[in-house]
């Protein structure tokens, strides 16, 4: 991470900031993670950095997961055959979605450029 870090606009601080917070928060962290869309993929990547006990990290997961696995099976199991009728539902959901990620993307990528540049202004070093 530290070596290839700098593309993605991580400096070593902000490991050493998430690894104490993982240390402190981390089983709830993945616990709750797990229900929240999106996150939930992503939580595994700190787990496995902060090498979290693997028996404890399933344990987490399953009871985190559950909920949804439970909610979306009834969804199923009430939807039968006419479960393609939700499409219609959730396809102005996916414009929204892509928006809303290339602007923050975008956001970013200008508010740290132009952080960067009244840095080097300054002379000072960006951390």
């Amino acid at each position: 991470m530290l070596r290839y870090g700098r593309y993605v606009l991580l400096q070593e601080k902000h490991l050493d900031s998430a690894e104490r917070w993982f240390e402190k928060w981390g089983a709830s962290a993945v616990f709750f993670t797990r229900l929240l869309p999106i996150l939930r993929t992503f939580i595994s990547i700190p787990a496995g950095i902060c090498r979290m006990n693997i028996v404890k990290f399933i344990i987490l997961t399953t009871l985190g997961s559950a909920p949804w696995c439970f909610a979306l099976t009834y969804a199923g199991f009430l939807l039968g055959p006419e479960w393609e009728s939700i499409i219609r539902f959730f396809e102005p959901f996916e414009v929204l979605i892509v928006v809303a990620a290339v602007l923050l993307v975008f956001y970013y990528y200008f508010y740290y450029r132009k952080k960067r540049s009244a840095a080097a202004e300054d002379g000072t070093q960006l951390e």
